[in-house]
């Protein structure tokens, strides 16, 4: 069940996840992107429940206050889309959880979500807990990931935390790919090539997200590469070990990954502030010309 970003040893999902999977998303499509071919492959879906941890209120979002605020009815829409794409995956209604903290503020609902995720597991007594990767790059994944290692910790079944890759392409990273970088020994890969269509069907459900909505936007939140990417490519799982804590799940870059982790993330924002400047100063001289 090893594998590696480049020469992946593919795992059979029925074989690697057996019994029920709590799949934990922070926002409506992060289990469609990242789990959503594994979703499709396993064949009773009765066993998966996903709980969506935030309202989704947040995105899309202008970059600049000033340029407007999100729809009031995101939230709303975000839900009937996220039903619609786990219905393509064949889960069912009632296995769907939406928790409704609010988009963008989770680190500030850490304990508060742990107990409400220690209910949940305490009930369902999943075999597995999906969760984001400890070093994803949005402040609600990472706070999901917090919230779902103290519930695990809570609860008396302790299941098998997975972790999965929503934010896998780094710039700041030899390859590219932060993968690569993990263990071997601490990865699964699933071939989701039989179930990418189904996938890309069930992100297309995702409108609000694939699409251009508002005036501000300039691409849509999930641009077309990005669906034909993740729609494309095996699905990457990061097994829970204990004794690997931390960084100590990568064979190099122990302190390096860290780094990125902070800086990237950082630096993004300041390129995407200043995008935005030089398109509105750029769509000023054009209205007066």
């Amino acid at each position: 069940m090893t594998a590696s970003a480049d020469s992946p040893e593919f795992s059979v999902p029925d074989d690697l996840f057996p019994g029920t999977i709590v799949i934990l998303a922070p926002h409506m499509d992060d289990e469609t992107l990242a789990c959503g071919g594994t979703i499709a492959a396993l064949s009773d879906k009765s066993r998966i429940l996903v709980a969506f941890v935030t309202d989704g209120a947040m995105s899309p979002a202008p970059t600049f206050r000033w340029q407007g605020s999100p729809s009031t009815s995101l939230p709303a829409v975000r839900k009937r889309e996220a039903e619609n794409a786990l219905s393509t995956l064949g889960v069912p209604k009632d296995n769907i959880y939406f928790l409704d903290y609010p988009d963008g503020e989770l680190s500030a609902h850490v304990d508060d979500l742990a107990v409400r995720l220690a209910e949940i597991l305490k009930s369902t007594k999943p075999a597995f807990v999906f969760v984001p990767f400890r070093y994803d790059r949005h402040p609600d994944h990472l706070a999901t990931y917090a919230a779902a290692i103290a519930a695990s910790e809570i609860a008396t079944n302790a299941p098998r935390i997975v972790e999965y890759f929503v934010y896998y392409k780094w710039r700041l990273v030899s390859g590219g790919d932060v993968r690569d970088w993990i263990r071997s020994d601490c990865l699964a890969t699933v071939d989701t090539s039989e179930q990418r269509r189904l996938k890309l069907t069930a992100l297309r459900c995702y409108e609000s997200q694939t699409t251009v909505r508002e005036e501000w936007q300039t691409r849509a939140i999930l641009p077309p590469e990005r669906l034909g990417e993740v729609s494309q490519s095996p699905e990457m799982f990061l097994v829970h070990h204990e004794e690997f804590p931390g960084s100590l799940i990568f064979e190099r870059g122990r302190r390096w990954i860290p780094l990125v982790h902070r800086i990237e993330p950082v630096l993004k924002k300041q390129k995407d502030r200043f995008n935005a400047f030089v398109r509105l100063i750029t769509s000023a001289k054009q209205t007066q010309g």
